[in-house]
């Protein structure tokens, strides 16, 4: 593999680990917050993640050094 090659091999995988950690934090916390009740709809989730579990999500990933 050339160096090129190699960089943009190691910048995707990167990605994808960055977004499948950043998904599963989004159900770590203290309140109970599952997928079947964001598909659901059930309001209390919906709630959690809108005013909890994004903007501490978003806050993580603007704070990340760079």
């Amino acid at each position: 593999m050339t160096a090129r090659r190699l960089r943009r091999w190691h910048l995707v995988a990167g990605t994808v680990v960055l977004a499948i950690v950043a998904a599963g934090s989004l159900f770590v916390g203290v309140s109970d917050l599952t997928l079947s009740g964001l598909l659901a709809g059930r309001p209390a989730d919906t709630r959690v993640l809108v005013e909890s579990r994004l903007p501490r999500l978003i806050a993580v990933l603007l704070a990340a050094p760079r």
